[in-house]
């Protein structure tokens, strides 16, 4: 029996590692509780202490998160993205720009000789491309009336697109209303049952095809030397963190550094265990926070809010596709799709992604409640410079699906340790053969 923080080799009557003072690997009746002498109070860092991994607590098992609570964990990118493919906010976006642009126009010449001819104008240029019970006058304030100019066109492209962002969200079902009023509450509860059971078809269609999904994509099968080698560390880990079976490891052989749990299997490249140099402890890390993403259902929780907004997300995906395209049938396209893509990219994306920094985050507290904190912390200082990339921008930052490296690494580090400046110990552990999973 060996170690699976350092590879050392234990007696069977070990109870603690001689060389790490780590647990054994053990049974799945292990689970966790607070560490000894732990009563919750504030450490000197002012961090409540993480419960640890101890092997003499009773006997215990859970299995993956599955169900509502988990479907419901993010509740407002779920309501955005509701709100996107099936309750007309692109619509209301497109009619606040159209909003915003007549009436800043109007508003810039409303206060000379001009504004009348003006504003009669752009009533026939409305009435022509968005016929609205609405009139360029409508768009603009008095105050704006009376000043014109610059002053004039900020006041009128803000209440132009506030006026029309209005009309376009209330006058859909304000024609039903007329019409009968139950035909708006049978047209809501209609769009949200679609809604619902496309999300729900979606991801259990994910679900059961992921295999072939990722075969297609590149993974495949341990190797008999690669199933000795990590399936006994998978198997330790998920009964550490109490599941009741493990999740099945593919190997992916790209070069490039990346490991990633997906519905139901974990999927680590070559990459990655080259750059780790198949050192153990950052290995067993790495594996230990995927299977925290298994253990609490993160990719079901993202997979069902991308569901959701699918008619969206797949407007997004073509038009996006397309953007380099040039051509008429191209242009009018994104002219009409513009609204779509603001929608999914500026609202729904980055509640998407916000729920996504904060399942990193329990992933990697889980990993370390687990044992597995030291592995999983030198991994990322390794990995640190090719891990997340720069965060510059817009996609870097709110649409970032992992914390900043720095500050995750932060979260990792134990009361009193020394962790200084560049990450030497991650290297060291890197270069000793001792600890690699095995000898050259």
């Amino acid at each position: 029996m060996y170690c699976d923080q350092c590879g050392s080799r234990l007696s069977q009557a070990s109870s603690r590692c001689p060389n790490c003072d780590s647990a054994p690997p053990l049974p799945p009746s292990a689970h966790f509780r607070s560490r000894p002498g732990g009563d919750g109070a504030d450490d000197a860092r002012g961090k409540k202490p993480e419960p640890r991994f101890d092997p003499a607590a009773p006997p215990t098992q859970r299995s993956r998160r599955w169900g509502p609570s988990l479907l419901l964990e993010n509740p407002w990118a779920n309501l955005a993205a509701l709100a996107t493919a099936w309750l007309n906010l692109p619509l209301v976006v497109l009619f606040s720009a159209i909003g915003a642009i007549f009436g800043a126009v109007a508003g810039l010449f409303s206060g000379g000789l001009a504004g009348p001819g003006v504003l009669s104008r752009l009533d026939l240029v409305l009435d022509l491309f968005v016929p609205l019970p609405v009139d360029v006058e409508e768009l603009l304030p008095t105050a704006s009336v009376l000043i014109g100019g610059t002053i004039g066109a900020i006041i009128g492209a803000v209440n132009g697109a506030l006026n029309l962002a209005y009309t376009g969200l209330v006058a859909p079902w304000t024609l039903l209303w007329q019409l009968n009023p139950v035909w708006p509450i049978a047209l809501l509860a209609g769009q949200v049952v679609c809604a619902l059971a496309l999300a729900i078809g979606y991801v259990f269609y994910t679900r059961y095809t992921e295999r072939s999904a990722l075969y297609l994509a590149g993974a495949r099968r341990p190797s008999r030397r690669e199933a000795e080698l990590f399936l006994p560390m998978v198997a330790t880990i998920s009964a550490r963190m109490g599941l009741r079976s493990p999740p099945p490891l593919l190997i992916d052989d790209s070069r490039a550094p990346k490991a990633y749990a997906a519905i139901q299997h974990i999927v680590i490249t070559r990459g990655m265990l080259e750059v780790l140099g198949y050192e153990r402890s950052m290995v067993s890390g790495v594996l230990a926070h995927e299977i925290a993403h298994i253990k609490h259902g993160d990719a079901v929780a993202g997979t069902w809010t991308k569901a959701i907004a699918l008619p969206a997300f797949l407007v997004f995906e073509i038009a996006y596709r397309l953007r380099a395209r040039s051509g008429l049938f191209f242009a009018l396209f994104a002219l009409f799709a513009w609204s779509v893509l603001v929608c999914v990219r500026l609202v729904v994306m980055p509640l998407n992604a916000s729920r996504s920094r904060r399942a990193e985050e329990r992933a990697d507290r889980e990993a370390a409640r687990a044992g597995y904190g030291t592995g999983l912390y030198n991994a990322l200082a390794t990995l640190g410079t090719g891990f997340d990339g720069a965060r510059t921008g817009w996609d870097r930052t709110v649409l970032a699906s992992h914390p900043p490296f720095e500050l995750r690494l932060e979260a990792l580090e134990e009361p009193g340790g020394l962790y200084p400046l560049p990450n030497s110990h991650a290297a060291s552990v890197r270069r000793d053969p001792d600890t690699r999973l095995y000898k050259d």
